[in-house]
């Protein structure tokens, strides 16, 4: 039996992505370059366009199955997750228990393509868990045809402590999945 969510859940869950710092600017900026109906190239994001939003910004790359590289992780992610994720298999960085659910959403969102917000907690290396939600959009590496993800995220709340780790995991639960049609519909079912 699942538990009854709190008003305040209900409330976050509900949230419109327009409405969280710098999503919808960022939404914009990736609205801007696209091409007709195509999805952006990765080789047209100007990261300097993106300043104000570089902090809690990043690119990855989906390299094959299970292997999603993080090319760039902004200051806040790696404060946030006290190190760089900067050219780690972001997969790999994830909960076990989370790791095929979050590989299978990230490539929905390469297949179909589409949009993805997430609202996950963390593990942090100093026991604080706190929850996370990261706003992701389809971008087209043309070199090889595959598929590059822009992502911001946004802290939201602590959620609890827990003894220290040696190194923050990433999605060690996921609150929810909301999928965004950016033109080709969305997946029937949640990440």
């Amino acid at each position: 039996m699942q538990a009854l969510k709190t008003q305040e859940e209900i409330d976050a869950a509900s949230r419109d992505w327009r409405d969280l710092p710098g999503f919808a600017d960022v939404h914009d900026y990736w609205q801007s370059l696209r091409r007709g109906n195509d999805l952006p190239r990765a080789e047209d994001v100007d990261l300097l366009a993106l300043i104000p939003w570089l902090p809690e910004l990043s690119l990855l790359d989906m390299a094959a199955p299970g292997e999603i590289i993080c090319r760039f992780a902004g200051t806040a992610i790696a404060e946030r997750l006290g190190h760089d994720i900067t050219g780690r298999n972001i997969c790999l960085q994830q909960s076990v228990a989370m790791r095929d659910r979050a590989r299978k959403a990230y490539e929905k969102m390469a297949q179909q393509p589409c949009g993805m917000l997430a609202r996950y907690t963390n593990h942090y290396n100093t026991g604080f868990q706190g929850t996370v939600c990261t706003f992701y959009l389809p971008l087209i590496v043309t070199a090889n045809g595959s598929t590059r993800l822009l992502g911001t995220g946004n802290r939201e709340e602590k959620a609890d402590y827990a003894p220290p780790i040696e190194e923050s995991i990433i999605a060690t639960d996921v609150t929810s999945v909301t999928w965004l049609d950016i033109g080709f519909g969305t997946p029937e079912k949640e990440g």
